[in-house]
């Protein structure tokens, strides 16, 4: 759409046609869906997070071409490799098991370095390494 005023979009409107369209099995990628009807990611992207039906139905949507993508690429009907690309992106399950374990390697790297540093405390003050009862 060249030049004039930005389109205005209805979100009940877009989240039916979303919906609809995520019914078809030849539906796998939502880039392809706001190419279909024109409208830009970055809209989709804003309306989200948000409560109310379209955030909703987006986050339904996402669930089900997750669920359609793993089928067909466990029957070799898509690459691979595009699903391992984008299968963070359509479940929020590995999602959440993704950063459920990112958080603990931060916790544990965390714990690690804190160690580290008593380690060297205790050897530059006492000038040996420390067990768990010695405090610096």
């Amino acid at each position: 759409m060249a030049g004039g005023a930005p389109r205005t979009w209805d979100r009940v409107e877009i989240a039916e046609k979303l919906l609809d369209w995520s019914k078809k099995d030849t539906s796998y990628h939502l880039g392809e869906f706001c190419a279909d009807i024109e409208i830009d990611p970055n809209t989709l992207l804003k309306w989200t997070n948000s409560e109310d039906e379209f955030g909703r139905t987006y986050r339904i949507v996402k669930a089900r071409l997750g669920a359609r993508r793993e089928k067909k690429e466990a029957l070799n009907h898509i690459h691979s490799k595009g699903y391992e690309l984008n299968v963070m992106t359509y479940d929020p399950f590995l999602l959440h098991q993704k950063q459920e374990f990112e958080r603990f390697k931060s916790d544990l790297a965390k714990e690690e370095k804190a160690e580290e540093i008593k380690q060297i405390n205790c050897i530059q003050y006492n000038q040996k390494p420390c067990d768990d009862n010695t405090t610096v």
